[in-house]
């Protein structure tokens, strides 16, 4: 299956508990600002690199990565990550460190009609889900 597609946000559950579990310089207002903007990302896919869309009422992002390699992406526009994904299958995990040392993960399972993205750190969890547009 291809992980090609484009999806826009459909529902979130505990991000902005999970999102104040970072810490940094974010606030509940900024993490509830997040939630509730208008979501859409898309998946591209070249050779070994992929590349994560992610467009917001803000702006947009694009972080490009290669499995296995290390790479710098940002968290609300203030929280640097230094991450590392691996994809399998639908299955791109991507797994990040934050510069308060805490650890996160992101799994996104990419199905054919919808991507569902499971985030935990620490004993926090969330979830996002997306349908394909």
């Amino acid at each position: 299956m291809s992980l090609e597609g484009k999806y826009e946000i459909v529902s979130s559950e505990n991000l902005v508990e999970f999102l104040k579990s970072l810490g940094g310089d974010g606030s509940a207002e900024d993490a509830n600002a997040f939630v509730n903007q208008k979501v859409t990302i898309e998946f591209k896919q070249d050779g070994n690199k992929y590349s994560y869309i992610s467009t917001t009422d803000r702006g947009s992002r694009t972080v490009t990565f290669e499995p296995g390699k290390e790479f710098t992406e940002e968290l609300l526009g203030k929280v640097q990550l230094k991450s590392v994904a691996s994809v399998a299958g639908n299955k791109v995990t991507i797994k990040s460190k934050i510069p308060n040392g805490a650890e996160i993960t992101r799994v996104y399972n990419i199905n054919p009609d919808s991507v569902i993205v499971e985030l935990s750190g620490g004993n926090v969890k969330a979830k996002r889900t997306y349908k394909r547009v």
